[in-house]
């Protein structure tokens, strides 16, 4: 990599799809699966996984529903009862390809294509849910994650995202709820990722609950431990006029 903003293309890499069913039935899991196969088949992807984390003794609870996508596994884990953070985190361990993508239910799997066309030349691509009006919580929102973590995102809280997944190799992920989508995004700002937004259809914003995860991370931020260079070659200054206490 000779420069800070080249990226290798990705967008061609073998996918790992985590499918979040927080609340879900499984009659609405199999038709976010039936719609993100029809979406993959679309896209002509073949090589891909899509996970589904639930919770310890309800394997046979949505086991009917993975007849909408073949691939499909359910990941059963007792952390996954903690939150959608603690199931994005078990999705994110069982995961083995390059790229990434994040896709409750209940949101198009037509967001995929709108976020691998931005991949290429980022490391994270945030979904932003379409909305007539914002409203004031979400623009307060936006402010206050601007504010705390640096954050220059519509909706940081969106849950539909695509990541080059090395960026989790060392991203300790500490959040159980919601509040786990705008911590990857402050730490990978902190590593200094490059991110950018699309469009999408969704459900409406709305303000959740995020006080002790929130208070956590701002507190005790857990970074990992030998945090990944982005740039790996020595960089020069630019300024070539000396000092003058250097100048003969």
């Amino acid at each position: 990599m000779n420069s800070l903003w080249e990226r290798t293309a990705i967008s061609h890499e073998p996918l790992s799809i985590v499918v979040l069913a927080e609340h879900a039935s499984a009659d609405s899991l199999k038709l976010t699966l039936s719609e993100l196969q029809k979406e993959l088949n679309q896209l002509k992807r073949n090589e891909f996984e899509v996970l589904i984390p639930v919770e310890s003794g309800m394997e046979e609870t949505f086991q009917s529903a993975l007849v909408g996508c073949g691939k499909a596994r359910l990941v059963a884990d007792d952390k996954v009862s903690q939150g959608v953070g603690s199931a994005l985190r078990v999705g994110i361990e069982q995961s083995k390809h390059p790229l990434l993508f994040v896709l409750p239910v209940g949101f198009p799997a037509s967001s995929l294509e709108l976020c691998l066309k931005e991949i290429d030349q980022v490391d994270v691509v945030c979904g932003v849910r379409q909305s007539k009006q914002a409203g004031w919580q979400r623009r307060q929102f936006f402010s206050k994650a601007y504010q705390l973590f640096g954050l220059w995102m519509q909706d940081p809280e969106c849950p539909v995202k695509l990541f080059r997944r090395k960026i989790f190799k060392q991203m300790p992920i500490q959040s159980q709820g919601i509040f786990v989508f705008v911590e990857i995004l402050a730490k990978a700002n902190f590593q200094s990722r490059l991110m950018t937004e699309v469009v999408i259809e969704g459900p409406e914003f709305v303000a959740s609950e995020v006080k002790k995860d929130f208070w956590t991370v701002l507190n005790n931020p857990d970074f990992g431990k030998n945090v990944e260079k982005v740039v790996e070659v020595q960089t020069k200054s630019i300024i070539k006029t000396q000092a003058p206490e250097a100048r003969p």
